[in-house]
């Protein structure tokens, strides 16, 4: 499968996806909320770097299958992480925009692999 690109979103951000044709959709590769890695949100090691909850669930019914979606990176349900909320985490995440006739069959196979 094509790799998407991973881009990294701040708490206080908004995860912007969007498709640049009209027969192109979104789908969702990953999602993860935490503190995986020191970069532009987490600039500062404070002992929780690596901890992450893969949040794609709720991303996913969000973005796949839509040509453009926003999410408001503060609202994702983090409650899960397996780590202290001392420091903010942030989102990072990937999609593709596929095209053509069977765009739909694409997306049911990939939730289904997701899923299974």
């Amino acid at each position: 499968m094509i790799a998407g690109i991973v881009s990294e979103y701040c708490e206080s951000e908004e995860f912007v996806a969007s498709c640049s044709t009209d027969d192109e959709i979104i789908v969702m590769q990953s999602a993860y909320f935490g503190r995986m890695r020191l970069g532009r949100c987490l600039t500062v090691n404070s002992g929780d770097v690596g901890c992450q909850l893969d949040v794609l669930d709720q991303l996913d019914p969000l973005c796949s299958g839509r040509r453009h979606c926003s999410v408001v990176v503060a609202t994702i349900d983090h409650r899960a992480l397996p780590c202290t909320r001392v420091v903010r985490g942030y989102l990072e995440a990937s999609y593709l925009c596929v095209q053509g006739p069977f765009t739909v069959h694409i997306v049911i196979i990939i939730i289904i692999i997701i899923f299974a």
